[in-house]
């Protein structure tokens, strides 16, 4: 009953710390930066992090750095790189964008409940979110302590912490992997443009510079045809169904190659 006053109520928002809350790339950067210093490694450029930042440390040794390929060297390296870079988060000053926190103000004024995702630490993750005058405005908090192994998970636990079905969650992330894990789990996805050009998120389901873009109407407007997906494979069925009716007529239209009576085709008159 409460549902059907406060529609809004039944949906479910989640937030990407990293990229959306805060932007992270700072800190990353520093971090290799730090890395490359203490070990006489090469420098990495901006590039080179935003893309390491899209997969684990040890493939970004490898792959992106190209500092080693020896594994124990580079187990070495990914291991001091995780210590500086939870130093550095530590340390560094976090900011979120207005736009974001009158957004999250807003959610909380339509009795959306809202849930935050990161790979840090819960202790850490709540320092800066407070230290940012950001607590309060969220439900739930998914953190390195829920021991997620993937995004979908993460978003999974989310969805499950807020107590809504993923399909009635709308997640806000900014690269490509999060939106494939909305889409692994069926969530509507709002990717915010930042370290990713549109083109690279385009499979999203909105794309939005900031949160200023949104309103709730969006939010609904996003869950508007869900549970009604049945409508448009109406059409192509039929038109599969003219295909294989097609294919059954005799190569010249006027008659089948049921020859012999059987009944096997069916007959298909102009």
């Amino acid at each position: 009953h409460r549902l059907k006053l406060k529609p809004d109520e039944a949906f479910g928002s989640v937030f990407r710390f990293e990229g959306v809350i805060s932007d992270t790339q700072p800190v990353h950067k520093l971090a290799w930066v730090k890395v490359a210093t203490e070990m006489n490694l090469t420098m990495p450029d901006d590039d080179d992090v935003r893309m390491a930042m899209g997969m684990p440390a040890e493939k970004a040794i490898q792959r992106v750095m190209c500092w080693t390929q020896d594994w124990g060297e580079t187990k070495r390296i990914a291991f001091r790189k995780a210590e500086l870079f939870y130093e550095t988060f530590q340390e560094y000053n976090h900011s979120i964008a207005p736009s974001t926190h009158a957004w999250l103000l807003r959610l909380n004024a339509s009795s959306i409940p809202v849930c935050l995702c990161s790979e840090m630490d819960r202790g850490s993750v709540e320092a800066v979110l407070k230290k940012a005058g950001v607590e309060g405005l969220y439900t739930e908090l998914i953190a390195a302590e829920d021991d997620c192994d993937t995004r979908a998970q993460m978003y999974l636990g989310a969805a499950a912490k807020l107590m809504r079905p993923p399909q009635k969650c709308v997640i806000f992330d900014s690269d490509p992997e999060g939106i494939s894990a909305a889409r692994d789990i069926s969530a509507q996805v709002v990717a915010v443009l930042g370290s990713y050009a549109a083109w690279e998120l385009q499979s999203a389901d909105m794309t939005i510079r900031a949160m200023d873009e949104l309103t709730i109407f969006n939010i609904r407007r996003l869950f508007s045809e869900v549970g009604e997906g049945n409508a448009p494979d109406a059409e192509p069925e039929m038109e599969l169904e003219t295909q294989t009716a097609k294919r059954r007529r005799g190569p010249w239209g006027g008659s089948s190659y049921d020859d012999d009576g059987d009944g096997s085709y069916v007959r298909v008159h102009r």
